[in-house]
C-alpha cells in the first residue's frame, strides 16, 4: 500500500476469500476482477455480506465475456484432440449475467439496495498478437497451465492464429471489446 492508501481507518488483508471473515463489521468490501475465479461465488458474496455494517457497502466488478470470441475460441480449441485429454475438466465459462446480481443482493433478507450495470469497454490493443497477449494473463491461464510444455506451444499458436482471424489489427492498433459488470449495493 502506498502512503495515500494507508492510515488509521484502512487495513489490508491477505487471505483467502473463500473462508476470511473480518474480526468486526465493515464499511465496505469492494472486489476487483476476483469472483468470476471463486466457486461458489455467491455463497462466498452472501457469508461476506452478512460482516457488512448497516450502511456499509459491498461492490464487485467482474469480467461477462464468455460470449466474446476470445472466450469462445479458447474453450473451442481447448476442447480439441489432443488438448482436450488436459482441459476437459476445467470450468471454462466465466461469466454472470447482471441480473444475478440483483437477485442476489435484492433478495438477501437484511434489507440491501443494489446497482447493477454492465460496461463494454473498447480496448486498443497494440503490439504482435494484443489479445492473446492480454487474454494469457487472465482467462486463458487455466488452459495454458494446465498443457504440458510442448502442446502448450503447440495450443499457443493455435489460439493466436484464431485470434488474430477473430480480431484483426488496424493501422492503428486491435479493438478488443471487453465487458464487465458492476454491483453495488448499499445495507439498508
Amino acid at each position: 500500500a502506498s502512503a495515500r492508501d494507508d492510515g488509521p481507518s484502512v487495513s489490508y488483508v491477505r487471505a483467502d476469500v473463500t473462508t476470511w471473515a473480518p474480526a468486526t463489521p465493515v464499511d465496505l468490501i469492494v472486489s476487483n476482477a476476483m469472483f468470476q475465479w471463486v466457486p461458489h461465488q455467491f455463497d462466498v458474496i452472501r457469508r461476506l455480506a452478512d460482516h457488512v455494517a448497516p450502511g456499509g457497502a459491498f461492490a464487485i466488478q467482474v469480467p461477462n465475456n464468455a460470449g466474446a470470441p476470445s472466450h469462445v475460441l479458447l474453450r473451442e480449441i481447448a476442447s480439441r484432440s489432443p488438448y482436450a485429454e488436459h482441459t476437459s475438466d476445467l470450468d471454462l465459462v466465466r461469466g454472470t449475467d447482471p441480473r444475478e446480481y440483483v437477485d442476489l443482493f435484492a433478495g438477501m433478507s437484511t434489507g440491501w439496495g443494489v446497482d447493477v450495470w454492465e460496461t463494454t469497454y473498447h480496448h486498443v490493443l497494440s503490439g504482435d498478437d494484443p489479445v492473446f497477449s492480454w487474454v494469457s494473463g487472465t482467462g486463458a491461464r487455466p488452459v495454458l497451465h494446465a498443457l504440458p510444455d510442448d502442446l502448450r506451444r503447440r495450443f499457443e499458436d493455435d489460439y493466436r492464429a484464431a485470434l488474430r482471424d477473430a480480431y484483426p489489427t488496424e493501422a492503428w492498433g486491435t479493438l478488443m471489446p471487453f465487458t464487465r459488470v458492476f454491483a453495488v449495493a448499499h445495507r439498508r
